[in-house]
């Protein structure tokens, strides 16, 4: 009798376990997507951790327990993007087998499309926070391992040139836009074109006759 009440009083506190974790999986979906946003539409001072606990119904405690700092919070959307962004590029790949150049101007696009959505504040206030820059120094270094899968592929096809080494180019493209955004061109000429400049004006350099002709068929 003893063990069956045992047993009981475990399936009971196993099913309440299951029931708060997957409340607590689906409440910090619900702050990230709505913090996302907001980072992106006001950028990052502007949005308080209160303002957030208010718009979606939770206590202050709740929300610094899930996300002690705005830090830790803006750390959590940025890896949700990237994850989200490598997801969609990864199944577009395997959906469609593209070759090189229309892998690049599909996520290029995926890109650019996030970029519309950012208020240039955003940009200027990430400089503030060590573990953001430090997250995307990580990132660069994995990029520049695709980027050379990438460019050998684009090599096999005859779309990019076979004397040009991968890392150098990778370490241009990351080196440009870290410094135009560092320097705020895209107050003068807008996110969308200056990011549309530095991808293509480098992806054409790196292409031959039938890449730069591929290119510009897709884009046309």
């Amino acid at each position: 009798m003893l063990f069956y009440i045992f047993v009981l009083a475990k399936k009971h506190f196993m099913i309440k376990d299951c029931i708060v974790n997957d409340y607590r999986s689906e409440l910090k979906k619900r702050i990230l997507e709505y913090s996302e946003q907001e980072f992106y539409s006001n950028g990052v001072k502007q949005v308080k951790m209160d303002n957030i606990a208010n718009y979606l119904s939770i206590s202050k405690r709740t929300l610094y327990e899930i996300y002690p700092t705005k830090e830790d919070l803006l750390l959590e959307c940025f890896k949700k993007h990237e994850e989200t962004h490598e997801a969609k590029v990864e199944q577009y790949i395997e959906n469609t087998n593209p070759n090189a150049i229309e892998i690049i101007i599909f996520a290029y696009k995926l890109k650019l499309e996030h970029f519309l959505q950012i208020n240039s504040l955003f940009f200027e206030e990430l400089c503030k926070y060590q573990r953001i820059v430090s997250f995307f120094e990580k990132k660069e270094k994995e990029r520049e391992t695709k980027f050379e899968w990438l460019f050998t592929r684009g090599v096999e096809e005859g779309f990019f040139r076979e004397d040009l080494n991968p890392r150098i180019i990778s370490n241009m493209f990351s080196i440009s836009l870290k410094e135009a955004i560092d320097n705020e061109l895209y107050k003068d000429f807008g996110i969308q074109y200056l990011f549309r400049d530095i991808v293509f004006t480098l992806v054409r350099g790196i292409c031959t006759i039938k890449g730069i002709e591929t290119i510009d068929q897709l884009l046309h």
